[in-house]
């Protein structure tokens, strides 16, 4: 990296003005009415002493920089994951460069980042948001900043949402477990105030409601330590050894349930059916495969970067757009 001082210096040394400099840096010899003879002089000297401009300078000098700030929860999650992958192929179509980070659902974690990206000057900051950061947020739309939320919402806070419809996902896979025959179905689900994990919830609520049968509800912490998930798993299951069926909120809980139920000799689907959340490639290679709920991923990507490329247009569109899911069958729920 070389610093203004260094621009100053170069200009000294080939008697130019720094606005010179500037412009032969940023390509606008033309647009300056440089000539072809001192602009090729400066370009020559440049590649001499092997400069190399401040990136993050001159994307604050030009107001854009393609460059795209993601924050996900976790990117070692294989749903973050695929999102993630999504993201950079459809990105890269038209330009943009990603940074990834990982909030781990923490706002400290988060507002740092985001005090990163803005530093880098970032184009758009698409965001699985971690509750706590609200203020932060408003205060960058409030500058004009792109800002996108994805996977969940933040209420009071005017960004564009790019979700999926949580609530009918799940009322959706309960209803299925219904119709297989299943009564006393359970959700194990994460303790958390974030609008997709509620909707989750609230699925599951109406859907035994409107079926008028018992519910069995599960709440873990955010923790991906198995020494504090399955130990609570199983005494919960082993309080109510009549549960016929789970439905599980994230693939993580899932890939615990399943190894829980591995260790209680449970069969599956025989004792008792399993639907996960967020399908993923490895719920295919289970014996026997596990039905889940699928988000439409590349939907939402592919809605993510058409923001990005027309609020960046300075040209309008809309606020909020919700995905339908779609249950995935499989062996795990004949």
């Amino acid at each position: 990296m070389v610093n203004q001082h260094s621009i100053k210096k170069i200009a000294s040394q080939l008697n130019v003005s720094i606005s010179t400099i500037s412009a032969v840096l940023n390509g606008k010899t033309k647009e300056r009415r440089i000539s072809p003879i001192l602009a090729k002089k400066v370009e020559d000297y440049l590649k001499e002493i092997k400069f190399t401009p401040n990136k993050i300078a001159q994307n604050l000098r030009k107001g854009k920089s393609n460059i795209l700030g993601v924050i996900l929860e976790n990117i070692a999650d294989p749903f973050f994951a695929v999102i993630a992958r999504s993201l950079e192929i459809k990105a890269n179509k038209f330009g943009y460069k990603i940074l990834f980070s990982s909030s781990e659902n923490n706002p400290e974690i988060a507002s740092a980042l985001l005090q990163t990206y803005k530093q880098y000057n970032v184009d758009a900051y698409i965001i699985a948001p971690p509750l706590g950061i609200e203020d932060q947020l408003n205060t960058l739309i409030n500058e004009g900043k792109i800002i996108i939320v994805y996977d969940r919402g933040l209420a009071n806070v005017p960004a564009h949402n790019v979700l999926v419809n949580n609530f009918d996902g799940v009322v959706n896979a309960t209803s299925y477990l219904i119709e297989k025959g299943r009564k006393e179905i359970a959700l194990i689900t994460l303790n958390s105030n974030q609008s997709q994990m509620q909707d989750r919830l609230n699925g599951y609520k109406k859907a035994i409601k409107t079926h008028q049968l018992k519910s069995y509800i599960l709440k873990l912490p955010y923790e991906k330590n198995v020494e504090v998930i399955k130990p609570r798993m199983l005494d919960f299951l082993k309080k109510y050894p009549n549960i016929d069926a789970i439905l599980f909120t994230t693939n993580y809980l899932t890939s615990n349930g399943l190894h829980v139920l591995k260790l209680m000799n449970k069969a599956i689907p025989e004792d008792i059916a399993v639907i996960g959340y967020d399908d993923n490639h490895n719920f295919k290679l289970y014996t026997p495969s596990i039905t889940a709920v699928q988000q439409p991923i590349e939907e939402v990507t592919d809605k993510i970067i058409e923001i990005i490329e027309t609020r960046t247009k300075n040209k309008e569109i809309d606020k909020d757009f919700y995905f339908a899911t779609k249950l995935i069958e499989r062996d795990s729920t004949k």
